[in-house]
């Protein structure tokens, strides 16, 4: 079965599944100057039995009744300081800018990260990045402004520096 799975699947990447809690966390921001917004956890007890718990396009639209978001999460400092910590260095590290969405799962004490949404979506009711900026008590239209003065300000920096060094 394998083989013909990679005959006719190549490249093919499985992952280990990972059993735990599954949160997801927005960042804004460049450089040194993050913001992490409040983490919301996804919980999917209420999916029907013979669906499996991801976040997918079809649990978010198909079942969208069905999945409990809690933002912000009720979780322990602890582990507040692990996700945020986290989804700082990754932003980092993968080099994003202005806004993204980071995707977890938690088991025992141990993050996993299982996905790096550098585009995600601002639907005005239903994003999850707009909600999490609703939980700090801001509004939809502050987070598309908060995205345009970072991609304006990283930019006014990149055309600065370029004016300096005479490139």
């Amino acid at each position: 079965m394998e083989l013909l799975l990679l005959e006719k699947y190549t490249p093919l990447l499985l992952s280990e599944y990972i059993e735990g809690r599954e949160f997801t966390l927005g960042v804004l921001g460049n450089g040194e100057h993050l913001e992490v917004l409040p983490p919301m956890e996804v919980s999917f007890k209420n999916l029907p039995e013979d669906l499996h718990p991801f976040y997918s396009f079809e649990a978010k639209v198909t079942f969208e009744d069905h999945i409990e978001n809690k933002v912000p999460a009720k979780i322990s400092e602890s582990l507040l300081e692990k996700l945020q910590v986290s989804a700082r260095h990754i932003y980092r590290t993968l080099g994003l800018s202005d806004y993204a969405r980071l995707d977890f799962r938690v088991r025992g004490e141990k993050v996993y990260l299982l996905e790096a949404n550098s585009l995600p979506g601002l639907h005005k009711t239903h994003s999850d990045l707009v909600k999490m900026m609703e939980a700090t008590g801001r509004t939809y239209e502050d987070l598309i402004c908060s995205i345009l003065e970072f991609a304006m300000e990283k930019h006014q920096i990149g055309v600065a520096n370029r004016l300096i060094s005479g490139k």
